[in-house]
């Protein structure tokens, strides 16, 4: 019986292991992109390529095991399986992003701002971070008190404080808050704490203030927080609503929290809201972008987290009031609008060219609000719109001609957003971090706009075999997306990684340096507007001409089979040292940059060597070089000698088809 028993098994285990492939090759159960990225909230791994060291092939079979995996039949029931089985346990599969509270209710985790231990008060403000925090909101205070105008200063409360009974047992307080130390210290005018408004009304209410599935208020809750605002302002008359105005209906949705448990689960929640027809009229939305305007559809509630400046006019009502915040402004946002004429919508992350000063110079508003929820008090203040106008992007919005780098000591120092990064050092040598989840990313500190062909170069060092991807948002559409994006699967290592950006740029980019934990380095970060932007001021840049590059060299070693495809310059090399000189060009003196677009078959090591005025040879000290993976690159060398126009290229240390599609230099 025994014998018949592990025979069984034995059978169906290969059954299992021989459909796996058949499931594969057949597309039975297999996840589409589109259906991967909503699942997973991240792309699919790539394989690295193979090499043929012991740590290459260790990265690539790593690499191979994930790229498998996210492709496996039936991956999406398989995982959504488990995540039942965790929930039964009371697990999640995302413990370090989720917190898995009481009677359904979900909560963000140490992940977002260490927003579990800011609750229980193992994260607290240093002095110097108190200290900083008093002089940017005094700063504010000045300005508005300048122009005359009301302001206030409010803390929205996370759902933590407002409803901690429904955490796990083991998450109760030890000590004080970075909102407690906040509304401890005085900065000279009164700040509206909203934590007590809340905790008070939640008694009495039939109905949830948070949703049991999102990090934000719910337009109760929003409603709450609005009429104590509105009491801090005098001279307006705000929406008299009463209980019986709200309703609650079930929602099965997927809110931000429930997505990010796995497993493609929907949990039961509530969706608590203002009778539509309670607040009547027609509004008009503009997007305020850099100081270009452009109209979005009417809506009633303002998306502050995908258009970071809006202006929302409401014909029936008179007055303006500037409004500053992130997210939780989006459910108060429909109060506003039908209590003024005039609604100015500011994210306080992302400044775009308008600083605090320019906005009330702009729009002259009867009123500022500033609202920060609860965890991003903890936030350097470098990271929020200045009082005056930005630092950041020049107000007039001209696209830059110079190329930026953004100094390591900023890139994630004021950073209007991180996620899943902690333990951030800077040396000499770049940033360090540590990741422990798979979508770790963080927003660039924004640079000038820049017109279409701008490059983004990226110095940085893996743990593992990761894909590095960089999004970036265009002046025609101001949101990050899969198609406003470039990628790269890296081996473990360091790597430059140059990315052309074929769009035009609004200055905002996120970078994901690698979907995996691990510790990180980023040791340059670079955007670069195109050559013809940058030059406009300078002499010409020499473009060698592709049909002459081979043609008229002077010396051609290792190279085969060469012809033109569309104006690119194709070949083949059978060896490990291709080379060829290329054609002379006029002498320049110090400072010149050498770009090289080339597609390189595999991982492979160019060279460029050049001749300068004062050493007419070839040597490795006058030469620059760059390891780079298979693929399309734009190379961007600066050369810190004067040059005599003599230059030869190793395209390659390997063999293969490579493909030459631009060389300039420019002065």
């Amino acid at each position: 019986m025994d014998r018949a028993s592990n025979l069984l098994q034995t059978v169906l285990f290969c059954a299992i292991l021989a459909a796996v492939p058949i499931f594969w090759s057949f597309h039975i159960g297999v996840q589409t992109e589109a259906d991967f990225l909503e699942f997973d909230q991240r792309p699919r791994s790539v394989a690295t390529s193979p090499g043929w060291d012991r740590d290459q092939l260790r990265n690539y079979f790593s690499s191979l095991e994930r790229h498998v995996s996210d492709r496996l039949p039936f991956r999406e029931q398989l995982l959504g399986a488990q995540v039942r089985l965790n929930l039964l346990f009371g697990k999640l599969l995302n413990p370090g992003v989720l917190v898995l509270g009481k009677d359904g209710w979900l909560f963000f985790g140490n992940s977002v701002g260490r927003g579990i231990d800011q609750h229980r008060g193992l994260l607290q403000l240093d002095q110097r971070g108190l200290s900083e925090f008093e002089k940017y909101f005094t700063e504010v205070q000045m300005a508005a008190k300048e122009a005359g105008i009301p302001f206030v200063l409010a803390i929205a409360p996370d759902k933590h404080s407002v409803y901690p009974e429904f955490l796990p047992d083991g998450l109760s307080k030890k000590g004080i808050s970075p909102a407690d130390q906040v509304m401890a210290n005085p900065v000279g005018f009164e700040i509206l704490d909203l934590r007590p408004v809340l905790i008070d009304a939640k008694a009495s209410s039939p109905y949830p203030l948070y949703y049991k599935t999102d990090s934000h208020w719910n337009e109760l809750g929003a409603y709450l927080g609005y009429r104590a605002i509105m009491e801090r302002l005098p001279g307006s008359t705000p929406v008299d609503a009463r209980m019986e105005d709200f309703m609650s209906i079930p929602d099965p949705g997927k809110r931000d929290l429930a997505i990010k448990v796995g497993g493609n689960l929907r949990f039961e929640d509530s969706l608590t809201y203002i009778r539509r027809n309670f607040l009547p009229g027609t509004l008009d939305v503009e997007n305020l972008r850099n100081g270009t305007l452009s109209a979005l559809p009417a809506v009633d509630m303002v998306r502050v987290s995908q258009f970071p400046s809006l202006k929302v006019t409401n014909r029936q009502n008179t007055g303006t009031i500037l409004l500053i915040g992130d997210s939780f402004l989006e459910n108060i946002s429909r109060y506003f609008n039908n209590t003024f004429g005039t609604v100015v919508y500011q994210s306080y992350a992302d400044a775009g060219s308008f600083g605090i000063s320019t906005l009330l110079d702009t729009f002259h508003p009867q009123a500022v609000v500033f609202l920060v929820v609860e965890r991003n008090l903890i936030l350097p203040v470098s990271r929020f719109i200045t009082p005056a106008e930005s630092h950041r992007i020049a107000v007039s919005g001209q696209p830059a001609t110079r190329r930026f780098v953004i100094p390591n000591s900023a890139l994630i120092a004021e950073s209007r957003f991180v996620r899943g990064i902690e333990e951030v050092s800077v040396d000499n040598e770049g940033v360090h971090f540590i990741t422990q989840g798979s979508d770790a990313y963080f927003h660039l500190p924004s640079v000038p706009p820049m017109p279409e062909g701008a490059t983004a170069t990226i110095e940085l060092t893996l743990p593992e075999g990761r894909l590095v991807q960089l999004f970036y948002q265009t002046t025609d559409n101001p949101d990050f997306t899969e198609g406003n994006s470039v990628k790269e699967a890296l081996p473990a290592g360091r790597h430059l990684v140059i990315w052309p950006i074929k769009a035009p740029l609004n200055g905002i980019f996120r970078l994901d340096p690698g979907n995996g934990p691990g510790n990180y380095c980023i040791h340059k970060v670079e955007i670069s507007p195109s050559i013809s932007s940058m030059a406009h001021s300078h002499s010409p840049a020499f473009v060698f001409a592709n049909q002459k590059l081979l043609a008229e060299s002077s010396l051609v070693r290792g190279i085969d089979n060469i012809r033109q495809e569309n104006g690119t310059l194709c070949f083949s090399s059978t060896g490990d040292d291709p080379y060829f000189h290329l054609p002379s060009a006029p002498p320049m003196p110090e400072g010149a940059t050498m770009v090289v677009e080339l597609t390189l078959p595999a991982e492979r090591m160019v060279q460029l060597f050049y001749q300068t005025t004062n050493n007419p040879e070839f040597s490795e000290e006058n030469s620059i070089a760059t390891p780079l993976p298979a693929g399309r690159h734009v190379i961007e060398w600066p050369l810190r000698t004067s040059l005599n126009g003599v230059f030869r290229l190793d395209p390659g240390n390997g063999p293969g088809e490579y493909r030459i599609h631009r060389i300039e230099i420019r002065p």
